[in-house]
This record gives structure tokens, sequence and C-alpha cells, in this order.
């Protein structure tokens, strides 16, 4: 086992965490949690917790139903490989190293002991006997090929132990993590985590011997204390990946509080924070979580002699730093799922790309130095070297290897072996970032002195694994920006002369970072400073507060959590701004921009731009040009501006202005308020009960479903109705206007609008004219018709209708397609009390004229004040003999 642990007290205060964390008993001990030197777990908490993920655990017993692991275990996906049946609890007597090891990972927030990184994660368990040797092959195929992540808290023991020049290892471990990369998580392939053993010495360590260490496929995790340093114990390498908290920390046996130390422990805190990034994003490959584990680590214990900066050019300004002891750093949970949250790429065994060199002299050659030259280029993440080598005095012997660029890397350091020739294939992660191509040079000193020592070699074979090399590059940033500033000032200028898609990453820094492209403007990240001279197209922000600034090209500005100002400053921009009340401001250009979460400010300033506002309570304004504009949720705010613009207000209770231009508007759900102002609009309620306002201009007003309020100001405008409680509202001399009826019931067309007209959705409405000269179109269905005041114009359409004369003030109404023998005139409202049987008492009568037929009433039987008989109405198109 890769652990030691006691029952000492740890009396240490830590800062501040989230309510539930601080419920737990073990909360002041678990300095591994918080700020530096604990992973920095606050910030990824806030949004993450595991959650859909499964952790796979190799280990040799798991006590499953202890109250921080049953929460989320998985019975059906554990298995005990030793015994061969479903129970994977060997029984009590004995804190089981799996039980330790899961819980720092998946301890449950339950009150109980402490709080695993990734709490809510599923987890499974394939327990094995280390002791006996029984179940490991099993055991590790079934874990790598069925879970999320897939945590190895163990080691081979011996020096080249497990070694894959061996079929054996190769076939049950080397082609598995190939299997697990390549197909797991469907395509995206298996994170493999695995600790780095507790045999570590400054003057030589087994991790860099072990095979499945040194395998691409795996992350190999280190250990350090509380104080930001190495533990003694930690296996070291140039196999490394990065280091996290193993030293002190706490976990529950029963009702006993116990301390656990070894990369045992810190294993299973990377496996957790993978966890979480997965979360973050589940379209990680495997070797993008590799990727932005080194990217976001943190730099520690800097005056230590084992750190190098290597040729990369894309870390804080400059190269990566690497260390044989800890890697790329501490882990850093909140930079990490930061960085997950906003990855671009998508790293699998799919789309990863190698090169390859060789030496070989045609014969054993001895010497102490050895050049390979690779002509291939790609972005290297993995070193492999195989060395087919001779040496009598193997614990002497130190390899190393040293880029084209001068980065230097201590492969493997007195390491005895059982034989004077070995075959076999080492590791760097030192490279990372680097170019693969140019001239690779191999050295081999003594332990001891450090002078040039001979050996035998017969073969180097070289393999870099990464991705094309690309003109366009991304930098990375993180909180450690200013010391690395302080160290080297050549870091504080950006210049990138090609590519036309190059980017500024600062997602991994949650500080309130000031970042400004344009060519020779100040940018703050992490209390930094940094001067872009040219060439930077792009920017993806962190969850700070942020001020982003674009060029006057094409920008594409991710912003991120946090209350962010971003500016376009000219170009097409996409500018896409993700949780927080921001204010974004799109400067000249056709920009897309999406507010995302909170209440935000937009101004699209001048050219056709697309506006997103996303949830939240926001404030969307156009500016000139023809723009397309959405609320989405919340109730929002949204002046379209100069211009025809297209705005759909989503849900909440919007108010809207087109203003100037022809304008279309949406309102979709909710009380909303639009307004076309000036322009011929076209106005949408959408449901609820709205309240739509044309002002000028020839507009076209539909309130959808809901009771609304609809006015049309001058002009020549439209009215779509579909509910009985709606109302229009119209001023004498507005304009010759048109009411359109879509809704079932009784409508009144309303003073001043000149039209009314049932569509076929209305079935047997009725429609009533108001103050005016109305035309009073009915559809195909039995409809009521009346004209109201004035002389109106009436249309029954197809069908039995009814047409009503309600109006006594003398005046002709027109029904221009009377059916004979099927529509109705209803007379009664304008009779007056004293008529009796007016068609017997001739007081109504009928005659024809210019091949049309009146209706008359003498004004004894008219219910108005006339002075003589009335003409009440006019049957175009007809004759008296059809009609008798």
């Amino acid at each position: 086992m890769n652990t030691t642990f006691d029952t000492h007290g740890n009396d240490t205060a830590r800062p501040d965490a989230p309510a539930f964390a601080e419920d737990e008993p073990n909360h002041g001990a678990s300095w591994h949690l918080y700020d530096a030197p604990g992973v920095n777990i606050e910030g990824a908490w806030e949004h993450y917790s595991g959650e859909g993920v499964l952790i796979s655990f190799m280990d040799n017993g798991f006590k499953y139903d202890a109250p921080e692991l049953s929460g989320n275990y998985r019975a059906d996906l554990s298995f005990d490989h030793a015994e061969d049946d479903g129970d994977i609890y060997p029984g009590s007597g004995e804190f089981w190293h799996g039980t330790m090891v899961s819980q720092v990972a998946v301890g449950g927030d339950n009150e109980i002991g402490g709080i695993g990184i990734s709490y809510n994660a599923e987890w499974s368990g394939q327990r094995v006997d280390f002791a006996a040797n029984e179940g490991l092959e099993e055991a590790f195929a079934e874990g790598a090929m069925n879970a999320d992540v897939f945590n190895n808290s163990w080691s081979f023991l011996d020096a080249y132990g497990g070694s894959y020049q061996s079929p054996y290892y190769e076939t049950r471990y080397g082609d598995v993590v190939d299997d697990a990369t390549q197909q797991g998580r469907d395509g995206l392939g298996t994170v493999i985590v695995i600790s780095a053993g507790n045999d570590g010495s400054p003057d030589g360590a087994n991790a860099p011997t072990h095979s499945l260490k040194v395998d691409p496929g795996t992350i190999v995790v280190g250990n350090y204390d509380a104080t930001d340093e190495i533990n003694a114990s930690s296996g070291r390498g140039a196999n490394l990946l990065v280091s996290a908290p193993g030293t002190g920390l706490p976990v529950q046996d029963g009702d006993q509080t116990k301390y656990g130390t070894g990369t045992s422990i810190s294993a299973p805190v990377v496996s957790g924070v993978s966890a979480l990034m997965l979360e973050a994003n589940e379209d990680l490959g495997w070797r993008d979580v590799q990727d932005i584990i080194a990217l976001s680590a943190r730099y520690i214990d800097s005056d230590h002699d084992s750190w190098e900066t290597n040729g990369a050019g894309n870390w804080n300004g400059g190269g990566m730093t690497f260390s044989n002891d800890y890697g790329f750093g501490a882990i850093d949970a909140t930079a990490a799922t930061s960085l997950a949250r906003n990855w671009l790429d998508v790293g699998t065994t799919a789309s990863q790309r190698s090169a390859s060199g060789s030496f070989a002299p045609g014969g054993a050659q001895t010497g102490s130095q050895f050049t390979v030259d690779v002509s291939d280029d790609i972005d290297i993440q993995h070193t492999l070297i195989e060395m087919s080598w001779e040496s009598t005095s193997w614990e002497d012997v130190v390899l190393k290897l040293t880029s084209p660029n001068g980065t230097e890397s201590v492969i493997v350091e007195g390491r005895s072996y059982g034989s004077d020739s070995m075959v076999f294939e080492f590791g760097s992660n030192a490279f990372w970032s680097e170019g693969s191509a140019g001239t690779w040079t191999v050295d081999v000193v003594h332990q001891d002195t450090g002078d040039p020592l001979d050996v035998e070699v017969s073969n180097i074979e070289m393999t870099f694994l990464g991705d094309e090399t690309s003109q366009n590059d991304q930098y990375f940033f993180t909180e450690d920006f200013a010391a690395m500033v302080a160290e080297d000032a050549s870091r504080g200028t950006l210049n990138d002369a090609s590519g036309l898609k190059d980017i500024v990453n600062t997602s991994a820094s949650s500080d309130n970072n000031q970042i400004d492209i344009r060519n020779g403007a100040a940018s703050t990240i992490s209390g930094g400073e940094l001067t872009v001279e040219g060439g930077i197209e792009h920017i993806i922000a962190g969850a700070g507060n942020d001020g982003l600034d674009g060029n006057g090209q094409a920008n594409t500005i991710f912003a991120d959590f946090g209350d962010d100002t971003i500016n376009g400053n000219g170009g097409g921009d996409y500018i896409v701004a993700a949780r927080g009340d921001d204010n974004i401001y799109g400067g000249s250009g056709n920009d897309r921009i999406v507010a995302g979460y909170g209440n935000d400010y937009v101004h699209g300033d001048s050219g056709n731009d697309t506006i997103l506002g996303g949830d939240g309570f926001d404030q969307l304004n156009g500016g000139s040009g023809d723009d397309l504009i959405f609320g989405w949720q919340g109730i929002d705010s949204i002046n379209g501006g100069n211009g025809g613009d297209r705005i759909f207000g989503g849900r909440g209770n919007d108010g809207i202005s087109g203003w100037d231009g022809h304008d279309r508007i949406w309102g979709d759900s909710g009380a909303d308020h639009l307004q076309g102002a000036l322009g011929n609009d076209s106005l949408d309620g959408g449901t609820g009960n709205d309240t739509l306002l044309g002002q000028e201009g020839n507009d076209r007003l539909d309130g959808g479903t809901g009771q609304d309020s609809m006015s049309g100001g001058t002009g020549n405008d439209v009215y779509v109705v579909d509910d009985e409680g709606d109302q229009v509202i119209e001023q004498a001399g507005e304009g010759n206007d048109a009411m359109y009826i879509l809704g079932s019931g009784s409508f009144d067309v309303g003073d001043h609008v000149e039209t009314g007209r049932l569509f076929d959705s209305a079935g047997n409405a009725e429609l009533h004219g108001g103050l005016g000269d109305n035309s009073i179109w009915g559809n195909d269905y039995d409809n009521v018709l009346s004209g109201g005041v004035g002389s109106d114009t009436l249309r029954g359409g197809g069908g039995a209708d009814t047409f009503e004369f309600t109006d006594a003030s003398g005046e002709t109404d027109y029904i221009v397609d009377f059916e004979t023998g099927i529509d109705d005139i209803d007379l009664d409202a304008i009779l007056a009390d004293t008529a009796t049987d007016p068609w017997e008492s001739s007081d109504i009568w009928l005659t024809e004229a210019d091949g049309n037929v009146e209706v008359w009433m003498s004004a004894d039987a008219y219910e108005g004040d006339v002075s003589g008989d009335v003409n009440v109405a006019i049957l175009t198109g007809i004759s008296l003999s059809g009609i008798q």
C-alpha cells in the first residue's frame, strides 16, 4: 500500500468554507480542501459536486455501508475479484485501505466525518487481494472499462515491476489502458489516475520505471504537505503530471478520525477533481483532462531547485514550469473546473497525433551522448524514449533528455536492474506544449558526480504524442501570472504575428482581470501586467468580475461567470457572457451577443447585431442597424434602436420598443408591453395579457392569446384579435384601420376602426361596428353582423348570417352578399315601440334601384328622430324578384 496513517490531532485553522462543509466534524482538519496549500475547492463547489460522474476504485476492501460511502455506492458495478463474488467488504477488524481512499474522493455530505472532493459522484469498488496477488488484472480491466474516472492507489513494488516489455503486463495493463482511453466514456476515454508511489528519494524513485506510470493514458500523482512542500516519501519522476495534498488528510473509521498520508491519499484527490471537471464539461476527452490539469496547476515551492521552465511559450506569457518532484504543480479544483467549462478542444485517442525519431547505429555504440533527429512537428503532450542499452552499474546511471528548445529532463536516476542489458520505454511530461521537430540530445551522467558516463547503446526510439501544430495559438494565464512576471519580465509582453484565431485564455484565474487585446494596451491578470503588442483575436475569461476589450477585428469573447464589462470595439464580434450581471457593448460591426444568466445590460451599437438576453432582468439595446434581439427569460427591457429590427421578448413580462425603423416584435409569454414607435411595425403579444402600442406608421398589432390592449396610433393599422377581452383603442383621424378576428365569441370593432373581419377560425362569431363608416366582414360560418353608427358596408361571407341594424341615426348600411332564403335581416333594434306588424302596415318595404334592393322604413316605425322615410339598407347585386 502507498499510505501511512496515524491518529494525531490537527488544530490548524482553515479559511471559511461553504456552510455544508462546515457541518462536517472533520472540517477544521481538512486543510487539503481550501485555499493554498489545499486544492482551492470553494469555487468549484459553487457549481459542481461530481453529480452524474462515476469513479471506480481498485483496492483491497471497502466498507461500502459506512455513512460516508453508502449514499452513492453502485453495488451493480462493484465486484470482489479475489473472492469472485459481489461483496467488496472483506469484514471488520481492519480499516481497509479502499475505505480510506474512496472517502477522500467521494465521502458524503452528511455531517459525519469529512466530505469528499466530489461528494455527489457515484462510485464502485473493484476489490483485489494484493498480498495474495489475486484478482489484479481482472479488477484493473473492469475499473478501466466501466467508469468515468478510475483511481489506482497502488503500485508494483520493484523497480521496473510490471514492465510492458513483458507480454503479460503489456496485455493485461498496457492494452487495457489503450482500450479504456479509446473506448471508455463512449470514445472520450476513461480518466485513469494512479499514485506515484511512496518510495520517493531525491536519489531515485521507482515511478519512472513502472510502465503503467509511464503510460500516456495515466495521470501520475505526487504528494505534498500542508506547507506546500513535497512529502519525503512521494514518488518522483519526469512522468508525474501533478501533485495533490496527501499528508495528514482526515478519514473516518467508525467514530474515530484518522489521518492518512501517502500518494494513495493524493491520487483520489485528483480523481475527485477530475470528476468535478467532467461534470463541468461532459465532452472532455481523456487528453483534455490531462491538458487542463497541467495548464491549471498551481506553482508551489518555487524555491525548490527541481523546477524548470520549458520552451512552450503558451503558459503565463512563457514556458510551462515542470518539476520531477511536483509535475506541473499542485492541482487547483477551481481553476481546473473553470478551464474545463471553457475548454474548446476534444482531445481523444482519435484526435491524437504522433511523431517519431530514432538513433540506430547498426550495432552497439559506446558513449555518453547521443542525438535523435525528428522531422515531423507536433505540439507535444507526452514524450516517450525507449532505450536499448547496457551498463554494469545501473545504480550510477542518470539518463537526461534535452529538447531542441533546450529544456532538460531527468528521465531516470540510480535505479538498479537485474541484468546488464535493458530495453525499457521511459517517459517525460517536461516537454508539454513544445514542438517535436529538431534534434534531441540524450545524455548519460554519473549519479554521484554528474560526469559523463559511458553506456552501450544499440537503439533509441523516441515517440511524441500530442496535437497537430497550428498557427492559431491559445495562451493560458493562471493566478500564478504575477509571480511568473516577477521572475521573468519578458512574460509581460505578448505578440503573435502568425495565425488568425489566437486566444488569450484566463479562465483558470478567478481574479477580477482587465484584458485588452488592442495593440499596445495594458492588461492586468491576477496582479501581473501584460501588454498585447498585436496578433491576438479572441478572449476566454474566468469567473471574476472582468473588464474585457476586443479590438477592431472580428473577436470572439467568452466572459464566463462574474459581473463583467465587455467592449467589442469594432468588427463583427461574437460575445458570450455566462453568469453574472454583465455590461456588454458590441461597438461597430455586425455583432452576435449572448448575455447568458444574470441581469445584463447590452448595447449592440452600430451594425446589424444579434442579441440573446438569456435568463435575468436584462436591458437590451440594439443601437443602429437591423438587429435581431431575443430577450429569452426574465423581465426584460428591450429597445431595438434605429433600423428594421426583429425582437423576441421570450418568457417574462417584457417591455419592448422597436423605436425607429420598420420593426417586427414578438412578446412571447408574459404580460408584455410592446411599443412600435416610429416606422411600419408588426407587434405580436404572444401569450399573456399584453399591451401593444403601434404609435407612428402603418402597424400590425396581434395581441395573441390573453386579454390584450392594442392601440395602433397614427397610420393605417391592422389589429388581430382572438379573445373577447381584447381591447382595440383608436382615436379619430389616426388612419384607416382594420381589425381581424380569429377567436370565437362576440366582438366589437371599436370606435374609429374602419374595417372588421371574421376569419374562419372564429367560427359562428358576432362582429359589431362602432363609430364611423365601417366595413364589416363575416366568414364561412353563421355570423351575426352589425355596422354600428355610421354608413356601414356588411359582407356575410358563407353561412346563414344575420345582419343586425342597431343605429337609429338615419344612416344607410350596405349588404354586399345577401343570400335570399339563407341570410336574415334583424331590424328589431331600430323599430319604434309603437310599430306593430310593420310589414302588414307597410311601415317596412322593399324597392329596387340600379340593380340593388333597398330596405325602407317609415318615419313612424323608425326608432330614431328623422324627418321622413329612412333607407335602412341596400342589398347590392340582387333583384327584387329574387327576393319575392
